[in-house]
């Protein structure tokens, strides 16, 4: 669906509000580093 940024920006701002990030930067470079693809 197609939603035009001033009638939806509220509802992505209540989103930010109630969502939490998850650092997962030093698993997913462990699993990197396990398949020999950085060094």
């Amino acid at each position: 669906p197609v939603r035009h940024l001033e009638n939806s920006l509220s509802d992505f701002a209540s989103w930010v509000r109630n969502t939490s990030a998850v650092d997962r930067g030093a698993d997913m470079k462990r699993e990197l580093e396990e398949r020999g693809l950085v060094s």
